[in-house]
């Protein structure tokens, strides 16, 4: 008959190192599971769906912690690994779906669930084939970046994704929860900017109170300079009528009043002087009053 399942134990340690499980009975194996770091955990799991003798799915546990992490498919059949999927946080869905649409060998579309929720949030595509990112697009509001057009620094090469290697699947995961790690970092940095406390409310209640009461200040001073250069104005201008009415009164005296004062006539010379102080009491009550 035919072996439908076959157990081994390579290094002679009493566990199962390798199992061959022919699924559908044409003597090939359908799937093959491997405990490769001999803990006596399954970490490899291949499988040949289309009964080819190629795998065209290999399922890895890279941190060996029990749950499958990587997970290559051959979609198209040709013998070659065209997609990647990447479980990042153990949670048994996987977070980065890497694909190779044009079987070159350069995967062209990188899907990422950036939450964790299970629903892919982005997609990173490489249009022209070079190795590096092109456009981003955002699955959650439908918007699509061009990343050749900011400073290529700043541009994510599509093979610092990792192809199937252990390592290259490593680098990627350190610089996924490097990423985790800077968002939560941002999201308590902008909790603890919300919250204050009752004294700093306080603090900032009061130093609000003070800026408005030195704009009153400032504001207050500005008017009375305003007032007291008004006055000065007013000032200059009555004195300037004070004159123009002197003259005047002199002029009205007549000469023989022009006369008397310039024969040294003291009686005419105190009476002009007297009307004049009079005129000047009767405009300051009369500017006095208008202000009231």
């Amino acid at each position: 008959g035919t072996l439908d399942l076959v157990h081994e134990d390579v290094d002679g340690d009493g566990k199962m190192d390798l199992i061959h499980e022919d699924v559908d009975g044409d003597g090939k194996a359908d799937l093959v599971h491997e405990d490769v770091n001999k803990d006596g955990t399954i970490d490899l799991v291949h499988e040949d769906t289309d009964g080819d003798g190629k795998p065209d799915l290999i399922h890895e546990d890279v941190n060996g912690d029990g749950v499958f992490d990587l997970m290559h498919e051959d979609i198209d059949k040709d013998g070659k690994i065209d997609a990647i999927h990447e479980d990042l946080d153990g949670d048994g869905v996987a977070n980065l779906v890497h694909e190779d649409v044009d079987g070159d060998g350069i995967y062209d579309l990188i899907h990422e669930d950036l939450d964790g929720d299970g629903i892919l949030d982005v997609c990173h595509e490489d249009v022209d084939g070079d190795g590096t990112e092109d456009l981003l697009h955002d699955l959650r509001t439908g918007e699509v970046k061009e990343m050749n057009q900011i400073p290529q620094d700043q541009a994510v090469p599509q093979r610092e994704y990792g192809r199937d290697s252990k390592a290259g699947v490593k680098n990627r995961v350190a610089q996924h929860e490097a990423m985790l790690r800077q968002q939560q970092q941002k999201a308590q940095q902008g909790q603890t900017m919300k919250k204050k406390t009752p004294q700093e409310l306080l603090a900032q209640w009061e130093m609000q109170q003070q800026a408005k009461l030195q704009q009153q200040q400032l504001q207050q001073q500005q008017q009375q300079q305003r007032r007291q250069h008004g006055q000065q104005q007013e000032a200059v201008q009555g004195q300037s009528g004070y004159e123009r009415f002197y003259q005047e009164l002199l002029r009205s005296q007549g000469s023989a009043a022009g006369a008397g004062v310039a024969a040294g006539g003291v009686g005419s010379q105190q009476e002009l002087l007297l009307k004049v102080l009079r005129a000047q009491q009767q405009q300051q009550q009369q500017h006095q009053q208008q202000q009231q």
